[in-house]
């Protein structure tokens, strides 16, 4: 009796460790794949699951909430400027001020550099 149990565990065994072997080469093959893809695709396409912590550019430092409210102060603004005043050159120079303001105004309200 234990000789046909001992039989038995060992063709268990066996089985289990076919198994563990299959299922090692096949993680093995599907890391080698993901690393392939990760360094042939550009980075973008990754960006949700490794984000970029490069910081080269005005846009990848804000999220989007903030762009939202940068953009929408600035073009609230010019349109009052554009629509309120007559003078030509008043309309200018508030517009070339917005354009120089808008940054550091970003740095004052959400407290980071723009570059």
């Amino acid at each position: 009796m234990s000789k046909e149990r001992a039989k038995r565990r060992a063709e268990r065994e066996a089985e289990e460790a076919v198994q563990r072997a299959r299922r090692a080469r096949q993680v093995a093959r599907r890391a080698r794949w993901r690393s392939l893809r990760r360094s042939l695709a550009p980075r973008t396409l990754y960006r949700r699951i490794v984000p970029d912590r490069r910081t080269g550019r005005m846009l990848p430092r804000r999220s989007g909430g903030e762009r939202l409210v940068i953009t929408t102060m600035t073009v609230l603004a010019l349109a009052a400027v554009w629509l309120m005043l007559d003078s030509w050159a008043v309309r200018i120079a508030l517009t070339l001020l917005a354009i120089v303001a808008v940054p550091v105004l970003v740095v004052i309200f959400f407290g980071r550099r723009t570059h």
